[in-house]
């Protein structure tokens, strides 16, 4: 017996019904109630066609419905654009307007990256009407759902690689050690990439690497290792090596380590049962962790010194007994560090946000839209209890270390400047209004300390730089979020670049010279690439030759990481190597020059080109507070 269902199916879309007149078919449903649920004959049409009262299917195209590109009427097989979703989902369950053809209602939405499919020129979609044949030519042999959001069954997500496809985690080897890796891969780096900062006072922040990490970050906010980016994933050798120099040099400037090396496997060969969102809670509470100890230390640090907190104390003093490590830390790289974390999860936490909050419609002709969640298609939004409560856990993240650092960032020293401002004028409002209390909350010395961790490197009237490159983080993540495919990302990115180098050129906030000309070069390449990168992408078909050379320039900004690096070991072996020789010949004429000798200008000092600005600024600091008990340290000429 066929099915009326798959004889519409075969039939040619637009023609009239083959032998069977319309209310025969009817009759014929009617019989048939017991085998599948039938409602009108135009209610199935093949996926990529709909139906037309009276004219039969027709081809998605013509309506602009589902993002048909085209169809063949003589195989009735639809093509359906790169980057998109279609699937059928059970009417009951959507609450649809009809019945449907089964009882299923065709939907099509938009696809996240590596999601659906391989092909950039489409998906060719099948000629009958079955939910399991669409799913596994759209979404894969290892997804399916929504917007193929879900694993199938016994498969899971992979935690190390973001866009990737499941894994059958009761049969991959690695899953089964998958807690081991990542915890040797990734949580072992991260403490002692922490212990690093600790220990040694690494301030990042002093210069030379803020247009560096900028471009670090907008080159990891693209998801360049995933299916669809310049880094793909696979088990040959070059990916391999290009994975370990993206961690190397980019990733871990935005807290992503080794784990990227390894193929995709699951926390445990349990893990089927996990969803994406699992993994981006698990993320998230693994990039909060340095920014908490650091936060505690300080904490533990203050109430040493000022003689409070009695319980903590005893703590402290407790730790420093029984660990030397504690005892030598110092309040400077405590703080060093915390900025440096700051920096480095910025764009993390940005990511995670607009991920959890990403909401994505699915459509149909035949029933209600439906909001999920863009990269868990099958997770209602703001409907399911475990969306809600990882809403709320990363709003709270939002709020207490996003927020507050860059509006700080942002009002000082502006706020101090309108004060002083407003207080010159003669009318009584504005002065009046100079008096008001956000005004003196910023005039503390703390907060004069908390913007020197940022903004020191700058001249005193573009301190508000650091925070300008802060915001520029914001649109970045949010076009990588709202964009259909690549091209368009890349080409708001560039748009985004240029507004961030016409303001460094306009500005030239650094102090020092040659950190400004270090950061145009870096800065234009960056508009470079993601100009390049826009007209690769335009291509249905990437170009070979081109995309290799985009890679090169990708990674090209390494080379100066790699000397900066060089140049500050070298100046380090030359310090200890001279405290040593010294040690040893009291007399040496290189350890202890003649006083009376001039230096050649090959060894002088590079001198500094201070604003006046600047040293007005430290003399009214220092005025301010001379006769008072605070007191505001400020590093001038700071090279280190």
């Amino acid at each position: 017996i066929i099915k009326p269902v798959d004889l519409i199916a075969r039939v040619h879309p637009k023609s009239e019904l083959v032998g069977v007149n319309q209310s025969m078919f009817l009759y014929v449903c009617a019989l048939l109630s017991s085998l599948l649920l039938c409602g009108t004959a135009s209610h199935c049409c093949p996926p990529g066609y709909v139906s037309s009262d009276g004219q039969g299917c027709q081809c998605g195209s013509s309506e602009q419905l589902f993002h048909i590109e085209s169809c063949d009427d003589n195989t009735t097989r639809a093509k359906l654009e790169s980057g998109y979703w279609l699937g059928y989902l059970n009417s009951s369950s959507t609450g649809g307007w009809e019945e449907g053809c089964q009882g299923l209602i065709l939907y099509g939405g938009k696809c996240p990256n590596g999601f659906c499919g391989d092909s950039r020129e489409g998906t060719v979609l099948p000629s009958i009407v079955s939910k399991e044949e669409l799913n596994e030519v759209v979404c894969g042999p290892t997804r399916q759902g929504i917007l193929c959001g879900e694993c199938r069954e016994e498969f899971g997500p992979g935690v190390n690689l973001f866009l990737s496809a499941c894994v059958e985690c009761s049969t991959d080897n690695l899953s089964r050690i998958g807690w081991l890796l990542w915890m040797l891969l990734e949580v072992v780096p991260l403490t002692a990439m922490l212990s690093t900062f600790l220990l040694f006072d690494l301030n990042v922040l002093d210069g030379p690497l803020n247009a560096y990490l900028l471009y670090a970050q907008f080159f990891s906010a693209s998801f360049p290792v995933s299916t669809k980016g310049p880094v793909t994933i696979s088990r040959d050798a070059t990916s391999v090596f290009m994975r370990f120099v993206y961690v190397l040099y980019f990733g871990i400037f935005n807290l992503q380590f080794f784990s990227f090396l390894l193929p995709p496997f699951c926390l445990s060969a349990t893990a089927d049962g996990l969803d994406q969102l699992d993994i981006i809670f698990l993320k998230s509470f693994s990039r909060i962790v340095p920014i908490v100890v650091i936060i505690t230390i300080l904490i533990l640090q203050y109430c040493t010194q000022r003689g409070r907190c009695v319980w903590l104390r005893k703590l402290w003093n407790k730790m420093s007994g029984r660990c030397k490590f504690v005892t030598k830390l110092s309040p400077q790289s405590s703080l060093h560090g915390l900025s440096a974390f700051y920096i480095f999860s910025y764009t993390r936490f940005l990511t995670y946000f607009g991920v959890i909050f990403g909401m994505a419609t699915v459509s149909s002709p035949r029933g209600p839209d439906l909001n999920v969640v863009f990269l868990q298609g099958n997770v209602l939004f703001l409907h399911d209890a475990r969306h809600i409560v990882y809403c709320v856990f990363i709003t709270a993240l939002f709020c207490v270390i996003v927020l507050p650092p860059t509006f700080l960032l942002l009002a000082y020293p502006l706020l101090p400047q309108l004060q002083r401002y407003l207080a010159t004028l003669e009318h009584p409002l504005p002065q009046q209004m100079s008096k008001w209390r956000i005004f003196s909350i910023f005039s503390k010395v703390w907060i004069q300390h908390f913007g020197d961790l940022f903004q020191s490197c700058y001249k005193v009237r573009y301190r508000f730089f650091a925070a300008f490159l802060l915001v520029a983080r914001i649109p970045l993540v949010l076009v990588w979020n709202l964009v259909h495919t690549r091209e368009q990302g890349f080409a708001l990115v560039t748009v985004i670049s240029l507004f961030i180098l016409l303001g460094h050129s306009l500005c030239q906030p650094n102090v020092r010279t040659w950190i400004n000309k270090a950061d145009s070069f870096i800065y234009v390449h960056l508009v470079l690439v993601n100009l390049l990168a826009t007209y690769i992408y335009s291509f249905s078909e990437l170009p070979s030759k081109l995309f290799v050379v985009y890679q090169v320039l990708l990674f090209l900004p390494a080379l100066y990481l790699t000397g900066y690096v060089a140049w500050l070991a070298w100046r380090k072996a030359k310090m200890i190597y001279r405290r040593f020789f010294c040690k040893h010949r009291e007399h040496c004429a290189s350890c202890n020059p003649d006083p009376l000798r001039v230096p050649l200008d090959s060894e002088r000092e590079p001198a500094v080109d201070y604003d006046k600005a600047d040293l007005s600024r430290y003399s009214e600091l220092w005025m301010s507070n001379h006769h008072s008990d605070q007191s505001v340290y400020v590093n001038i000429g700071d090279k280190n």
